[in-house]
């Protein structure tokens, strides 16, 4: 850990001391920014925070602007065992840890254990999970299986994202404008308009863009963003029991500069087989100390300036339409949510990260997506209940080449390489029925018993075709490997859970129980010739043993969230990226561990927060090594400890509020691949930020400013093992970022 880390953590250690201070906070006093009570819907109704036996993380839209977050990928900083990569430095994929489960591998075609919903809708490709946030209402993050109330592929939690919606109150709405560095400019806003008593639209909508901060000291930097999102939603109350509300939306990246990685010169010279770098006095493949199979050396020790020969880029388009129907009866309530997206992506990069025509990867996605749920829930004096069922359909279709050329004529393109070229087609569509139902009983005054069931049938139809256009060196000359592959799989998955509630008095709330999640088969997407049997892969089950505490210290000035668990985990569904192999292997795995989460304001105008994660055991098993050893590895993207914190200070000024804001966030040593080469850890490090604003009376406006990463540290965020070639990729944090924003509300 660094020296600066010491200190955050001994800043932290502090925290306890402050509540004493609590018990002496007066009952007027300025706006907490921390400790407003969220009303959350984990349990798909309106419940307060403390009230509900899952452990949730959860944002205003309020606290989202003060704290920067400017896309989904951004809220891991602050979230207790949430962990995010982005794999090529690009919102092309994201990749989302909740507790040591993730499923890390890139090909377009997968579906993530941790899923992605928003405003109820899941979000089922990864090609559209990373997006720009504005105009949000909250975000809620739920750790531990949640199949049951919220569906398939919620293995090891979900994020759900929830935005404004229109009310027929009042006109209103917010402008916001920031700079920052590499010419960043963004700007975004939204507008409520009432149009009669039962009738109004909110429009909202944001444009991002910045330069390049990967440089390259040969071509264009890369990393730029170019992206434009609008959102239109229409409320509709033809009855005083009756909401409809239909949204639709659309988001464009245009031809970003990106999909570019820093070189890290490494070589297959690892225990088992596994890779690891090459040190400055070395020089395993006879080129040069330092040096790859090339003989070309990284100009710089900084990993955020480099050389590349080739220039990558992502044109991506997001749109699509959704309908929710609310209809409260005298005894329950029905609710319909209906969603259409479609996702188109093209993108390529520089995979190696050097001035060689060594390696260059393309993919293309082109995905719809529709999914209904129909449910209704009510209650009596002593019971809740839910009962629903939902379909949920996914038609895709993708692409994916290799080649060693600075030339690109797309996927299918025959004249790219120099020394080979190879490109499959695949096509995969899925389809999901399932029925669930959940109920709460109250067993006695401060007891409750909660249980439910969710079946899903499975569908998946898979057809994948790969051309070898040049391989006169034999990279892909692979001994009974196929070239097509057809097949289709059908799964039966059922999720339970099990858990009681005990409330000893109104501020707490204790809780333990069982849940399962479960995730379908499939098939691995291959972009090179591999065999059949190797190319499907099984359903994964995860069962989750969990308690947990949460309740109100110090008369309210004070809220502390905890929780222990234990995951057996069968038949994890791990990304095996071995060579230029890209596969998923269905292995055993095990995670152990805990999370705290204690939020206050010991004395008028101050908020402070801390969070705590970890992880006692995170062991994937019988992993199969690169020398056919099979060996226990520890889970990729698991650090054993996170700590995230937030100090905030606000005080009067003759015209409005003050305020000052430091937050930060400590990860512990990670490997981003469950192979644990020693070429893919990533070390620990410290992010810290800070912000001061100026605010007028009722938050009418707001001037601030910030800086993210104010030490400017390098820290890797991904990396991706191809010592078979001589590099790693790797990807690293945002450097220093300066900013000024204006924020204007009506």
């Amino acid at each position: 850990m660094t020296k600066f880390g010491i200190k955050f953590l001994c800043g932290v250690c502090v925290f306890p001391m402050a509540l004493i201070a609590a018990e002496s906070v007066a009952e007027e006093g300025k706006t907490s920014l921390l400790m407003d009570e969220i009303v959350v819907t984990s349990q798909k109704r309106e419940q307060s925070l403390r009230d509900v036996s899952v452990t949730v993380t959860a944002f205003s839209g309020d606290q989202i602007q003060k704290l920067g977050f400017e896309g989904s990928a951004d809220i891991g900083v602050q979230v207790p065992g949430l962990t995010v990569a982005t794999v090529s430095g690009s919102p092309s994929i994201a990749l989302f840890n909740i507790r040591g489960i993730n499923q890390n591998d890139f090909a377009d075609h997968h579906e993530s254990p941790i899923a992605i919903y928003e405003d109820e809708a899941y979000i089922a490709s990864l090609t559209a999970a990373n997006f720009g946030l504005f105009d949000l209402q909250r975000v809620e993050t739920l750790k531990g299986p949640q199949g049951i109330v919220f569906g398939r592929n919620a293995t090891g939690g979900l994020i759900h994202f929830i935005t404004k919606k229109p009310t027929t109150d009042e006109v209103n709405g917010y402008a916001k404008l920031k700079v920052g560095s590499f010419n960043q400019v963004r700007v975004e806003g939204a507008v409520n308009l009432p149009l009669g008593d039962n009738t109004a639209i909110r429009l909202s909508g944001m444009r991002g863009k910045h330069d390049g901060y990967l440089k390259n000291r040969i071509g264009t930097d890369a990393h730029e963003q170019d992206l434009s999102a609008l959102r239109a939603q229409l409320l509709f109350t033809p009855q005083e029991n009756i909401e409809v509300i239909f949204k639709a939306h659309y988001a464009q990246n245009d031809n970003e500069s990106t999909g570019a990685y820093s070189e890290l010169v490494s070589a297959p010279t690892g225990p088992n087989g596994t890779g690891e770098l090459v040190g400055p006095n070395e020089n395993p493949w006879g080129t040069c100390n330092g040096c790859d199979v090339f003989g070309y050396k990284p100009p710089s020790d900084d990993p955020l300036d480099g050389e590349r020969d080739y220039e990558g880029f992502l044109d991506r388009e997001v749109y699509g339409a959704g309908l929710h129907v609310s209809w409260d009866l005298d005894s329950f309530t029905v609710v319909s949510v209906s969603d259409y997206r479609k996702s188109k992506k093209n993108y390529a990069e520089d995979a190696e990260g050097s001035p060689n025509p060594l390696l260059n990867f393309a993919t293309a996605a082109d995905v719809e997506t529709f999914s209904q749920e129909l449910r209704a829930n009510g209650e009596t004096d002593n019971m809740r209940w839910l009962l629903g069922a939902n379909y949920l359909k996914i038609n895709g279709d993708y692409g994916s080449k290799i080649w060693d050329s600075s030339n690109f004529t797309g996927i299918t393109g025959t004249a790219d390489g120099l020394s080979f070229n190879t490109y499959s087609l695949w096509s995969q569509n899925k389809e999901a029925v399932s029925a669930f139902g959940q109920i709460e009983y109250d067993i006695a005054d401060k007891l409750t018993a909660i249980a439910g069931i969710r079946y899903t049938r499975d569908k998946v139809d898979h057809s994948w075709r790969n051309t070898v256009v040049l391989d006169p060196f034999g990279f892909f000359a692979l001994p009974g490997a196929v070239t097509q592959f057809d097949a289709k799989s059908t799964d039966n998955l059922f999720d339970f859970k099990a858990v009681l509630e005990y409330r000893p008095d109104d501020n707490w709330m204790l809780y333990g129980g069982v849940s399962q999640g479960s995730k379908g088969a499939g098939f691995s997407g291959q972009y090179q010739p591999d065999f059949a049997a190797a190319i499907p892969f099984g359903r994964e089950k995860l069962i989750d043993y969990e308690v947990g505490a949460k309740g109100y210290l110090f008369d309210g000035a004070a809220f502390l969230n905890g929780s222990f668990f234990y995951y057996d985990y069968k038949d994890y569904q791990a990304f095996v990226f071995d060579g230029l192999a890209q596969r998923v292997a269905n292995i055993p795995a095990t995670i152990i561990g805990g999370e705290v989460e204690l939020k206050a304001s010991p004395m008028d105008g101050l908020d402070l927060s801390m969070g705590v994660s970890v992880l006692f055991e995170a062991k994937a098993k019988d992993v199969l090594m690169p020398d056919g050893v099979l060996k226990d590895q520890k889970m990729p993207m698991a650090p054993d400890f996170t700590l995230n914190g937030i100090a905030r200070y606000s005080w009067d000024v003759p015209f409005g509020l003050a305020s000052i804001q430091v937050d930060g966030a400590y990860q512990d040593k990670v490997n981003f691949a469950v192979i644990n080469h020693p070429s893919t850890i990533g070390e620990s490090y410290v992010v810290m930020n800070a912000r001061i604003s100026i605010a007028g009376e009722d938050d009418r406006w707001e001037v601030a400013g910030f800086v993210r990463n104010f030490t400017n540290k390098r820290y890797k965020t991904y990396a991706l093992d191809v010592s078979s070639f001589s590099f790693v990729q790797a990807q690293f944090g945002r450097p220093r970022w300066w900013g000024a924003e204006v924020n204007v509300n009506f």
